[in-house]
């Protein structure tokens, strides 16, 4: 049994004679709560219950249960809830499980919270201390702080240790308890200039005193020398400007990257660094160093490396054996060849200017078949090159960009040269100013030339002649770019306009044949076995897709066609007062999660319902989809990156976000980020697999969630409306017509990191519905980014609106809709 001289017993396994009742696995509970007893598990210096399986302080209350210390005031362990129940801390680290067993897992005092996560030094002990090959080592683990992470665990070895000694201490964290609890680093006794662990008269190890001391070390190590030179140098203004290129203002040099950056800003600077200062850094290289300043110190010590440009200009033998989908069955070739012949004799190409062949991911082969990824997914982009280039040498330097950039994920990719330069450019004459130019791209149907089939890339050329400058519009289909994908290109077209040399990317077809032959391994399947495990009750959450049709059984079919709108939708941006203080209070949320829980309960809000469901866009760039960790093992870091992929890595997910009335704004925020953490693993998960899987009813449930709503964030959006980050051209205008009913785009900048900057779109609303529907999303990232509501219930958002004068939602939330 489990008890402390202040509260008697709190749980007991009393009356059970079969051990395997409390013990799970390597794990032996203390039991159930015993009779008269009540226990809860709260987050360390809170009183408020956590969710079941999560660690915290155990927290005791009942009648048997001393009310404090003889001779002396109620200390803070001690108190009284809004119930007027009195609760004491025990200070003991605890689990309670799904069916109500209760696990001491350490001291709080001695417990290491890493980015929100508890985690028990006395649970790595335990496991480190039944391994054979790391038994005699043995390790204590104390915390050491972390600016990002909050701390993270440090293993200290009473004897010395070899690097076969530190894999083994990893390897069996990793197995047994996850990469959450590996520690950062392995230390020795001797490292800290001990004999022996410090212990108490008793024998007993004082983790206080060797926590200080750990920390002592790290500071004594890793406190840099002052380099006066530091501000002014060439590398720290090339790191700046990167950094100032990607989240639109200059960086403090000592600031945390928490504060200002999320994981996919990380990766699109470490993409620059590669690109531009010829380092090449693993997105660990990068957390690793927690400022500004410690990457350029970090970059400093590394070899600078010249990248050449990717020479895709070779041509590649077209037979069945390189044709990766047409393994096992060559005798389709001939069909394959004559197939493609006609379609390229269709655009004025022929057999011979193609340059490589490959399969269409999943995504864009689903969403095209379902009349979702049609003619109306266009993106427009308007710019003007600065000045002294004109017509000619803009024309020359695209070119250039796509001769060496030229895998545009087209799914037959044509060769490079005139021939098809001549069918990508056009060239349009001039038009009188500069603000006539802007607006070309919000005309939806002239200048549509990126179609299905194909070309799915134009460049359109205009002399402006007011400002004399040339403007340059480029028109591209959603089937072959994503906005990752985008931003590659934008760097590049800078650098071909400014004439420097162009980086290396890795070509699309490596990562299409790749994703085609492993789409059926193990891996695949997990990532469809989650997926379908969410989905399995879709069809009664049918009423939760927002905005609905007005008339949904006739528009179910995917012949669904709704009447475009000549704008460009509802551009706003806002200040998120308290985002900066959640995001340090508890950085695992990021700002995409914090707009998405907002984004989740506005969708709650207005359709009446008590789920959020609607899908978002998956830009899976971490890594190629389901490589084998083996086989990862074995290669170097970089190998099976996909951050630098030149072309579409883009998959389509599916949110059901319930609301669970008993949960506090906090813990939804949490679960959202626990939610979107396994979105990221599993994201690429094959749609047509996935389709088959989950039934003919859920699957068109689905379909029609992807026809409804994407909630897309849009990273280098707010950077783009605050400044120009180029130096050769300026983005003037853009934009995108998705056959959707509502559509947003979104971004977290400016200078203080709090702005919100989005784009709302949707044909079945007016303008003013549109307005509405952004002051609604204001109105929820405000209520979830301050402290005060972070500890109400989030079923209580209704009242809590209410409060604040604003209206209930309208049946299923329509304002004016234009509907064919």
């Amino acid at each position: 049994m489990y008890g402390q001289t202040e509260n008697f017993v709190a749980a007991t396994t009393r009356g059970f004679s079969n051990i395997a009742d409390f013990v799970r696995g390597d794990d032996i509970s203390v039991g159930w709560v015993d009779l008269g007893a009540e226990l809860k598990i709260c987050s360390p210096g809170d009183t408020f219950a956590l969710p079941r399986n999560v660690v915290g302080e155990l927290h005791y209350g009942s009648v048997i249960r001393c009310n404090g210390y003889a001779g002396e005031p109620l200390p803070e362990n001690f108190y009284t809830d809004n119930n007027g129940q009195t609760w004491f801390g025990s200070g003991d680290a605890a689990i309670i499980d799904d069916e109500g067993l209760v696990f001491i897992v350490g001291r709080i005092k001695d417990m290491i919270i890493r980015g929100g996560v508890n985690i028990s030094p006395a649970a790595i002990e335990f496991q480190l201390a039944q391994e054979p090959r790391t038994k005699s080592l043995n390790i204590q683990v104390v915390g050491k702080l972390d600016p990002i992470a909050g701390e993270v665990p440090i293993a200290i070895s009473q004897k010395a240790v070899t690097p076969s000694d530190v894999d083994a201490i990893q390897d069996t964290i990793s197995k047994y308890k996850g990469p959450v609890y590996l520690p950062e680093e392995v230390l020795t006794l001797e490292q800290l200039g001990l004999e022996d662990f410090p212990k108490t008269m008793l024998g007993k190890i004082q983790k206080g005193k060797l926590t200080t001391l750990v920390r002592e070390y790290f500071e004594r190590r890793d406190s840099p020398e002052v380099d006066d030179q530091i501000e002014t140098d060439d590398l720290t203004r090339q790191v700046q400007k990167i950094w100032k290129r990607t989240i639109g203002h200059e960086v403090d040099l000592n600031a945390k990257l928490s504060d200002f950056a999320d994981s996919i800003t990380i990766m699109r600077v470490r993409d620059r660094f590669a690109r531009d200062l010829g380092v090449k850094l693993t997105f660990a290289d990068i957390l690793g160093n927690r400022t500004v300043k410690e990457q350029i110190a970090m970059i400093r010590e590394q070899s600078l490396e010249t990248i050449v440009p990717q020479n895709i200009s070779q041509n590649v033998n077209l037979t069945a054996k390189n044709l990766v989908h047409l393994a096992g069955t060559p005798e389709l070739f001939p069909t394959t060849k004559a197939y493609i012949s006609d379609e390229l004799g269709k655009v004025g190409l022929e057999w011979d200017d193609v340059q490589y062949i490959t399969p269409a991911s999943d995504f864009t082969q689903v969403l095209t078949h379902a009349d979702i990824l049609n003619t109306s997914w266009s993106w427009k982009f308007a710019f003007v090159a600065r000045a002294g280039l004109d017509k000619q040498a803009v024309r020359k330097s695209c070119e250039l960009m796509l001769a060496f950039g030229s895998d545009i994920a087209l799914h037959v990719v044509p060769k490079s040269n005139q021939k098809l330069f001549n069918l990508v450019f056009r060239d349009y004459g001039n038009i009188p100013t500069k603000a006539e130019f802007a607006d070309l791209v919000l005309k939806p149907y002239e200048y549509e030339m990126a179609l299905l089939p194909g070309i799915l890339f134009h460049f359109l050329l205009f002399r402006i002649e007011d400002t004399g400058q040339t403007g340059m519009i480029m028109v591209s289909h959603h089937a072959v770019i994503d906005a990752s994908y985008m931003q590659l290109i934008f760097d590049d077209l800078d650098k071909a306009l400014g004439g420097e040399a162009l980086p290396q990317h890795i070509s699309y077809k490596t990562w299409a044949d790749s994703y085609y032959s492993l789409r059926t391994t193990h891996e695949a399947q997990v990532a469809v076995n989650w997926h379908v495990n969410r989905l399995e009750d879709l069809m009664f959450q049918k009423r939760s897709v927002f905005p609905q049709l007005p008339r949904p059984h006739h528009f179910l079919s995917s012949q669904m066609h709704i009447q475009q709108v000549d704008d460009n939708g509802c551009h706003i941006d806002f200040r998120a007062s308290g985002m900066t203080n959640l995001r340090r209070k508890h950085p695992q949320l990021s700002a995409p999660v914090i707009i998405k829980a907002a984004w989740s309960l506005m969708n709650m809000h207005r359709n009446d319902t008590d789920c959020a469901v609607f899908s978002n866009l998956q830009a899976d760039r971490r890594r190629f989809p389901f490589v084998p960790k083996a086989l990862e093992s074995l290669s170097p870091a970089h190998t099976f990156e996909a951050s630098n992929v030149a072309g579409l890595c883009l998959q389509d997910v599916v949110n059901i976000i319930p609301l669970h009335s008993e949960e506090n704004i906090l813990d939804f925020l949490h679960r959202v980020y626990r939610d979107q953490e396994e979105l990221n693993q599993y994201a690429s998960a094959p749609l047509k697999t996935l389709l088959q899987a989950i039934g003919p009813v859920n699957a068109e449930i689905m379909l029609d969630v992807l026809r409804s709503q994407i909630f897309n964030w849009t990273p280098g959006l707010g950077a783009m409306q605050t400044h120009n980050p180029n130096e050769n051209y300026e983005p003037v205008s853009s934009f995108i017509r998705p056959s959707l009913r509502l559509v947003i785009n979104v971004d977290v900048g400016g200078h203080d990191d709090e702005t919100v900057f989005a784009q709302i779109k949707s044909p079945l609303y007016d303008m003013d519905g549109l307005r509405s529907l952004a002051r609604d999303f204001e109105d929820f990232v405000l209520y979830v980014c301050n402290e005060a509501n972070w500890y109400e219930r989030s079923g209580n958002f209704r009242s809590a609106l209410r409060q604040l004068g604003k209206e209930e939602p309208q049946t299923n939330g329509y304002q004016t809709a234009h509907i064919m």
